[in-house]
């Protein structure tokens, strides 16, 4: 994330250069993101609070946590789809929790 795109030298503060690696590597991602519409086809809770998304072209996305898995039960991601009734899928400290909205 510190890492000066022009040098390629590791920086302390990122205070210090411009745009940085990981600004460059964000915005393109992002315009590849939102230039075609992606469809979630799956997605999977790995037991520790962490899930990975597939898309209809193959991309993955996956999220980790940094809270301990026995930490006490708390919601650490909802998704869910827009301006529907659908349920949420939810994954909690303890595991993954489908949530009717009703």
């Amino acid at each position: 994330m510190y890492t000066d795109i022009e040098a390629g030298e590791f920086l302390e503060n990122n205070e210090e250069i411009g745009e940085s690696r990981f600004d460059h590597l964000a915005e393109t991602l992002n315009k590849n993101l939102i230039a075609v519409p992606h469809i979630i086809k799956n997605i999977s809770c790995d037991g520790v609070g962490g899930f990975n998304l597939v898309f209809d072209n193959g991309l993955h996305f996956d999220a980790f946590t940094s809270v301990s898995h026995n930490h006490p039960a708390m919601e650490l991601w909802r998704l869910f789809k827009p301006a529907s009734e659908d349920d949420h899928f939810i994954v909690e400290t303890l595991g993954l929790h489908q949530h009717d909205i009703d």
